[in-house]
C-alpha cells in the first residue's frame, strides 16, 4: 500500500472554515455572563447581547473569541452565536480579508 498524500493544511482549513451568508456576521466576544448568554460587538459597529445555541460548533467561548453571529430578525440588538472560530481560522480569516487585526481588539 501506497503512502498518503499530505494535503496543505491551509487547504484543509479552507475547506471546513464556515463563512457568513446572508444576514450573518462576524464578532468578537466583549463580555461573557454565563449562561451562554455574551455581548458581542460585531464588524457592523453594533453591539449585540447574543445568545449561544446547544448546537453551536467551536467549544468553550470567552472573551476576546471570534464568533459568527445571526441577528433576530424583529429585534437586531439581539443575535444567536452560530460558530466559534478557533485561532488558526481566525488568521485565515484576516489573511484572507474577513476580518482586521482592528476588528478583533477589544
Amino acid at each position: 500500500m501506497g503512502k498518503k498524500k499530505n494535503k496543505n493544511p491551509e487547504e484543509e482549513i479552507s475547506a471546513k472554515i464556515r463563512l457568513p451568508r446572508d444576514d450573518e456576521i462576524l464578532g468578537v466576544v466583549v463580555e461573557y455572563y454565563g449562561g451562554n448568554q455574551m455581548k458581542v460587538r460585531c464588524k457592523d459597529g453594533v453591539e449585540r447581547h447574543c445568545f449561544r445555541k446547544p448546537k453551536t460548533r467551536g467549544g468553550r467561548i470567552r472573551e476576546g473569541d471570534v464568533v459568527l453571529v445571526k441577528p433576530w430578525i424583529y429585534t437586531p440588538s439581539k443575535a444567536d452565536v452560530i460558530v466559534k472560530y478557533r485561532p488558526i481560522e481566525v488568521e485565515w480569516l484576516i489573511k484572507n480579508g474577513y476580518l482586521t487585526e482592528d476588528d478583533i481588539k477589544i
